[in-house]
């Protein structure tokens, strides 16, 4: 498996990861209707969106 392979795996879980969290944040959020979920959540949605920024950037550069 070569480098370019291995970076790709590692982007499509970054994005898998990143959908999941926004997934789980809002359902979450409608079950328990909670500001601290809410604020706890968009932080971790920030949070993912810069992971998945960065590995976009990443793969741009090369």
């Amino acid at each position: 498996m070569s480098t370019g392979q291995l970076i790709k795996k590692e982007y499509i879980l970054q994005l898998k990861v990143a959908l999941l969290i926004c997934i789980l944040s809002i359902v979450i959020t409608k079950i328990f209707n909670a500001d601290f979920f809410e604020i706890l959540f968009i932080n971790l949605k920030v949070a993912a969106i810069i992971l998945l920024f960065r590995y976009t950037l990443k793969d741009i550069t090369k």
